[in-house]
């Protein structure tokens, strides 16, 4: 025969970006064999994604603009072919200071994935560790401006991070002349550790015998105004070191034409020895 039958579209393959048109078995090539110069006839142009109308919830994909819908034009069907899930905020990290909103979940971002412009949209700010006030016994980190509670609200979870704990008054903490406060174990010093700055937070001097009045029948003894007691206020239990015992005129030897008072058994001399100087005194 003189003359060869054309091949149908329906055995092209149609480059990317297009598609065989309905009935392609039922047009003819320009030859046995269908080749690119074929395409208008057996192919019609699929639309690009970037004309394709993403759902709610959704958003065209990067490449939208490479991608293409499955026919001339796009529709509901092509939504996962040129369309992304937008992301939910619970995907993201918030930046330092902040914390993901309590509904989160349901909070989409701007694109398939969350990026730092979503920050206000998924974040709400950490309170500042300078709104917490410490109980007693702590004082506010020295970074306390730099520090952020755990949420939008500072509270007692947080004392950890915003306060540092107070040193603890202790005995070591009084030198020489000095003894602990009678509460000293509930008080604090002025920082984490003790120091000597805290002596008058955390001690009482002891007291000096020039502050103990010595009981009758008693007398201070010489050169020891300054000797320290055994407590912050002299007692009884400093007579033996602040005081000496009076001489009782009983003791005292009257010179001639004198004779002992009535009462002398209750009567004492000047010192711890009765002398001359206790007649008028004691006879």
């Amino acid at each position: 025969t003189c003359c060869a039958r054309a091949a149908r579209c329906g055995s092209y393959n149609c480059p990317r970006g297009h598609a065989l048109k309905d009935g392609a078995w039922d047009i003819d090539c320009e030859a046995e064999v269908c080749v690119e110069k074929d395409t208008g006839t057996c192919c019609k142009e699929l639309a690009k994604c970037t004309s394709h109308r993403c759902p709610s919830g959704t958003v065209l994909k990067e490449d939208a603009h490479d991608l293409f819908c499955a026919d001339e034009r796009c529709t509901a069907e092509d939504s996962w072919t040129c369309c992304h899930s937008l992301a939910k905020c619970r995907t993201f990290d918030c930046p330092r200071g902040s914390i993901l909103k309590d509904d989160a979940s349901i909070i989409v971002c701007g694109a398939h994935v969350c990026t730092e412009q979503d920050a206000s949209k998924c974040c709400d700010p950490l309170a500042s560790c300078e709104q917490y006030k410490c109980p007693h016994g702590y004082i506010p980190n020295d970074h306390a401006s730099d520090l952020f509670c755990g949420e939008q609200r500072c509270s007692e979870r947080d004392m950890d991070i915003c306060c540092t704990r107070l040193g603890q008054c202790t005995d070591d903490v009084c030198p020489h002349s000095y003894i602990p406060k009678s509460d000293h174990a509930d008080r604090f010093c002025a920082s984490e550790r003790c120091s000597k700055k805290d002596v008058d937070a955390c001690c009482d001097p002891l007291g000096t015998c020039s502050n103990y009045q010595c009981p009758r029948g008693y007398a201070q003894r010489r050169g020891v105004a300054d000797v320290l007691c055994l407590s912050r206020s002299c007692s009884e239990r400093d007579k033996g070191t602040c005081c000496t015992a009076l001489a009782l005129c009983t003791s005292h030897a009257c010179p001639a034409g004198f004779t002992l008072k009535d009462a002398a058994w209750s009567i004492f001399c000047a010192g711890h020895e009765c002398t001359f100087n206790d007649t008028k005194r004691c006879c």
